[in-house]
């Protein structure tokens, strides 16, 4: 969670372009559409899963003992 603004600055922009940006603005930096956005985070929390096998297993071990599933790791971070 935290808070986020919309900046206008080209030369930021400018800084932080790269080539395949291009997909999303075919204009380049040139594009009325391209913008940026700052997020200045408070909380943020942080969820690893060792895959898909293994949320499938969680998941069917959940719904045969009616607990929720547990698998992966999840972390909130300061």
């Amino acid at each position: 969670t935290g808070h986020a603004r919309i900046l206008r600055d080209q030369a930021l922009a400018a800084q932080l372009w790269s080539f395949a940006q291009r997909a999303w603005y075919p204009k380049g930096l040139e594009d009325a559409q391209l913008s940026i956005v700052r997020v200045t985070a408070e909380r943020a929390e942080h969820w690893e899963t060792p895959g898909k096998v293994s949320y499938l297993l969680a998941a069917a071990a959940a719904m045969a003992s009616g607990r929720p599933a547990t698998v992966g790791l999840d972390e909130k971070l300061p």
